[in-house]
């Protein structure tokens, strides 16, 4: 009588055990294969572009000769594993300046680069610079213009996943660069300000 009650109570514990174990080993399972959610990456649902460190091949935008208009400068620049990066390096060099006598820069290359937030669930691209982008610009609307659109038209040509580009300035919100250009809001390209067309 009492080994019977002694087995059944072996039983019991084994049966308990398994469950228990089972329980532990689907837990782990599950913790180390459950997929990301959004706030796990600040480029939304996509992961980084795979890509080899080598050079990669970019389009920058500048002012042309008389100031109207935006013409392409293709460039190569150091790869980068991961879309920020890339957009970061494709802004620096914008910074820097054009390499064609012919046209001439879109920003003041005392402008720093402060930030670059990606939201590729919505394809918009926030670029936060530095004041000098606003406080060294030259005056007038035409130079604006170009500015603003050099920076959008810049990252839509170069990065099929972001549709749209809003300008920040020392980390704030502003209505524009210097006057007249509203920036308050993601902003399109416009293909039309380039030289010939997209």
């Amino acid at each position: 009588m009492g080994s019977r009650k002694h087995k059944k109570t072996n039983q019991r514990l084994l049966t308990l055990f398994l469950i228990i174990s089972i329980a532990i080993v689907s837990a782990i399972y599950f913790a180390l294969n459950r997929p990301k959610e959004k706030g796990d990456t600040l480029q939304g649902p996509y992961p980084p572009t795979p890509m080899e460190e080598k050079n990669q091949k970019i389009t920058l935008f500048f002012a042309d000769s008389n100031g109207r208009l935006l013409v392409g400068e293709e460039r190569e620049i150091e790869g980068h594993p991961s879309i920020a990066d890339q957009v970061k390096e494709c802004l620096h060099q914008l910074i820097q300046g054009t390499q064609d006598q012919d046209l001439s820069p879109v920003i003041s290359p005392r402008t720093q680069l402060q930030g670059v937030f990606l939201d590729l669930d919505n394809g918009i691209a926030y670029v936060d610079f530095s004041a000098e982008i606003s406080t060294d610009h030259p005056a007038g609307p035409e130079a604006e213009l170009l500015t603003t659109y050099a920076i959008i038209n810049t990252l839509c040509h170069n990065f099929p996943a972001i549709k749209r580009v809003q300008i920040l300035i020392a980390g704030r919100e502003e209505e524009s660069l210097a006057g007249h250009i509203f920036i308050q809001l993601p902003l399109m390209p416009a293909w039309d300000l380039r030289s010939g067309g997209r």
